[in-house]
């Protein structure tokens, strides 16, 4: 049984999705600064995270503080094998302690500030100089698509997969 859906969100596409899941699955959503006051730790959650340079943002501390029944990482990069594989394996994700989910998200530069803003800019400027060069690879260059262009990928049935996990985990 799940207790709650507690997520961290940066730029608004993680909230969306914790919304999104609570609306279908009836569970009370926290952001995780709200869940320490408002869920028991060790209560059963779903997680939701966004990532930053591979790695989900406070995993490890929402591992500490949740038994966390499944975890859902929300990223720029298209829903692949590899960077689906890539993602749990920086993560170290249990597959039999942890469900995974991954979600593309989206990127508006508008939403940043402070370090993550000089960080992506600069980001945006290196590979806007390769491709001028036309030396950039696919994927990188969708990168630098997301990047020069606000992009929002949340969608409804992005989270299909979490909730038919939810509903067989609940029927047992």
């Amino acid at each position: 049984m799940i207790d709650a859906i507690v997520y961290i969100s940066n730029a608004g596409h993680t909230k969306r999705y914790a919304e999104m899941l609570s609306e279908k699955l009836g569970l009370n959503v926290y952001s995780f600064k709200e869940a320490k006051s408002k869920i028991h730790k060790k209560a059963n959650v779903i997680f939701l995270t966004w990532i930053k340079k591979g790695k989900m943002v406070d995993l490890n501390k929402a591992r500490s503080r949740y038994n966390l029944k499944a975890v859902c990482a929300v990223g720029m990069n298209q829903p692949t094998k590899g960077a689906i594989s890539a993602i749990q394996n920086k993560n170290k994700i249990n597959a039999l302690k942890e469900k995974f989910f991954y979600m593309q998200g989206g990127f508006d530069m508008k939403l940043l500030s402070g370090v993550n803003k000089i960080v992506m800019s600069a980001l945006e400027k290196s590979l806007s100089k390769v491709s001028e060069a036309k030396k950039l690879p696919p994927e990188q260059k969708e990168m630098l698509r997301m990047l020069q262009n606000p992009v929002d990928n949340v969608r409804v049935n992005n989270i299909r997969e979490i909730y038919s996990w939810y509903n067989r985990e609940n029927n047992k």
